[in-house]
């Protein structure tokens, strides 16, 4: 008898399959038929970015305005900001942070305010400002004093950097408004950790990632390097720049010394280590891409304070590191966001053009133009939100919050606050350059 059910059931299974196998497709949804077809149009997808609208000034200025909103809107009341959201999760919570992010993001409205002052950009550069001063720590046997992350023992010279260039823009754009008891305190700031980054300094031109500030501490082995970062070695060049830029307009003030000498010093060294020697491997290309805009950033201002000196070496740094990023990194085939990208182009369009190099210049525009106006579309409420079908679904769902943020990929609802500064920087250097 048993046998006899076991016969039976297996017969069953056999009728079903049978029947499964004859199922047409009228008998399965449609709905998602449809999406299907349109995914196998060859001409859709040929077309797919052929659609976008044109960058103006006016679109941009638009973009910049709405990400301004934007990270204000995520700055707490003790002065740093929220890390992420994702406007398709009303209950999302973030429970990590980046304190060289959170320095960076510092950096992108002291810039703005600098260029675009309004008051309440100018009350967020002050509590952003006072919320790292506040967490200042001495060095142990030293006087250099230097900014915390919420009195961090573990101190990211990147972090650090992009708190300078915060401070220097910060008072570039206000110091004609400030008494000199008001502006005394963020030039302390700024001497203190531009002390502590020379404290930082490598003899290979590198910067030491990061410095412990804990005396329990075991020091190195005996031999062994500190560990560098390509990310903070450029952004520690960039913020040595602007300083010789801004003492140097100011005689009166009281510099830090040897900063320009270490600039002459450093520079052939990572151009040489980041656009010559990393391109020979992929392990080295990853360095490549964490110099890159901050690499770039610093040949621009390079060239522009010292054109007489290693011209030739700055200009082919720039645009070898560029095509790198174009052709072999492909920023434009890229699911994430690479508006940092954008940030070293915008400074390698400025080399190349001021050197009378057309075609290449060309080439440049043409490159940032496609994937910035790429990246448009992914604004929420930006210019070219109604492009990008994931934010229009999206539209009426989407929080108040999540205004002028920038999402991850096209199809993504998660806003990372370093995503938004990066394009926000990167469209105020395209308004200022490529579309002034």
């Amino acid at each position: 008898m048993r046998y006899f059910l076991i016969s039976l059931i297996l017969l069953a299974g056999l009728m079903n399959l049978a029947h499964a196998q004859n199922v047409t497709a009228t008998d399965i949804d449609t709905a998602w038929q449809t999406e299907l077809a349109g995914h196998a149009r060859l001409d859709a997808w040929q077309k797919r970015n052929s659609n976008l609208p044109k960058i103006t000034g006016e679109a941009l200025d638009q973009a910049i305005e709405a990400a301004r909103y934007y990270i204000l809107s995520q700055q707490s009341s003790r002065g740093n900001f929220r890390y992420s959201m994702d406007l398709t999760d009303p209950d999302f919570s973030e429970s990590s942070d980046n304190a060289v992010r959170q320095a960076g993001t510092l950096w992108s409205i002291c810039n703005l305010n600098r260029d675009r002052f309004n008051e309440p950009t100018r009350q967020a550069c002050l509590l952003a400002l006072d919320f790292f001063i506040h967490y200042t720590r001495p060095l142990p046997n030293s006087d250099i004093k230097v900014i915390t992350y919420k009195g961090n023992r573990h101190v990211k010279t990147g972090m650090v950097a992009l708190f300078c260039l915060g401070v220097i823009d910060f008072l570039t754009g206000q110091e004609k408004y400030m008494t000199p008891e008001q502006r005394q305190p963020y030039l302390d700031a700024l001497y203190e950790n531009l002390r502590f980054l020379q404290h930082q300094e490598m003899p290979n031109g590198c910067w030491i990632k990061e410095y412990i500030n804990d005396p329990a501490e075991p020091p190195l082995p005996p031999g062994e390097e500190p560990e560098t970062s390509p990310y903070y070695n450029g952004e520690a060049m960039l913020a040595y720049l602007f300083a010789a830029r801004f003492y140097r307009d100011r005689p009166e003030l009281n510099a830090p010394e040897g900063l320009v000498e270490r600039i002459h010093y450093a520079m052939p060294l990572l151009l040489r280590l980041y656009a010559v020697e990393c391109l020979r491997s992929d392990e080295g290309m990853a360095d490549t891409k964490g110099f890159f805009q901050w690499g770039l950033m610093s040949c621009a201002l390079y060239h522009d304070l010292f054109p007489e000196s290693i011209p030739n070496i700055i200009e082919n740094a720039a645009l070898a590191l560029s095509w790198w990023q174009i052709f072999n990194n492909r920023m434009d085939t890229r699911n994430g966001n690479t508006s940092y990208a954008i940030e070293g182009l915008v400074a390698a369009w400025h080399i190349a053009h001021q050197n009378g190099r057309a075609v290449e210049a060309q080439y440049l525009y043409d490159a940032i133009e496609k994937t910035l106006t790429k990246l448009m579309t992914w604004q929420v409420g930006g210019p070219f939100e109604s492009y990008n079908p994931f934010l229009m679904k999206w539209k009426d769902k989407t929080p108040a919050a999540a205004y002028g943020g920038v999402t991850e990929s096209a199809t993504s609802g998660y806003i990372r606050i370093d995503n938004v500064q990066h394009q926000l920087h990167a469209m105020l250097l395209s308004r200022q350059y490529l579309w002034p």
